[in-house]
């Protein structure tokens, strides 16, 4: 509530884009500062600038923003998981543009026609954040974090929000879905407005990757 606050009373959105930038370039040199003000200027901006960032809409600058704070305020975990998320990536984007264009061709012979197909990897400082919840709630996430299903994951933006069950049921007739890794936030969005179908599928043998279905809008 206070970042919407403070959203609310910025009269230039543009100033606060600048303002945002400005706070990532300097959690990127904080390297020159004190540990102790290192320590401030991260915390500042990852419960700040980073929500900031993601009301506005720019999604790659509150990962970086968190991924820059997260850097600084847990370095070792940090460093941990970016090795394990590397060695993880090597053979994906393969494997996802082979399904990327797998699917292009079943949705047009569907007759969708105004979509897209993204591919993202969850930020580290999100993957820290889930893997401290999966241990609250007694969740396994395994060594090299096979318990994690949206490590990697496709975004599929139709239409309507039809078209988005739709899509979702044609995932179901290719793919075997992951049980009770499914939520529906277009029934039941999220308190920030996000509204998605998420599903995790088994795609080939030892990969499972997260599929998200939303509306342009």
């Amino acid at each position: 509530y206070a970042v919407q606050a403070f959203v609310s009373l910025v009269g230039d959105m543009r100033l606060l884009l600048v303002r945002i930038v400005d706070k990532l370039q300097a959690l990127e040199n904080s390297w020159a500062l004190d540990k102790k003000k290192q320590k401030e200027v991260a915390l500042r901006a990852l419960y700040l600038y980073a929500p900031l960032a993601k009301i506005l809409g720019i999604y790659k600058i509150s990962k970086d923003i968190e991924n820059a704070a997260f850097k600084i305020l847990h370095p070792e975990s940090y460093f941990r998981l970016e090795r394990i998320v590397r060695k993880k990536s090597w053979g994906t984007k393969k494997i996802f543009r082979e399904v990327e264009k797998f699917l292009k061709e079943i949705l047009a012979e569907r007759g969708l026609e105004n979509f897209e197909i993204q591919y993202r990897t969850k930020g580290l400082y999100g993957l820290f954040k889930k893997i401290n919840r999966y241990a609250k709630e007694g969740r396994n996430v395994g060594e090299n974090l096979e318990g994690i299903y949206d490590l990697f994951a496709l975004r599929i933006i139709v239409e309507t929000v039809e078209e988005c069950y739709l899509v979702e049921n044609l995932l179901t007739q290719l793919w075997n879905s992951i049980p009770d890794e499914r939520n529906d936030y277009i029934e039941t969005p999220r308190p920030s407005g996000y509204q998605s179908i998420q599903n995790a599928f088994k795609i080939n043998e030892g990969f499972i990757a997260e599929i998200q279905i939303r509306t342009h809008e």
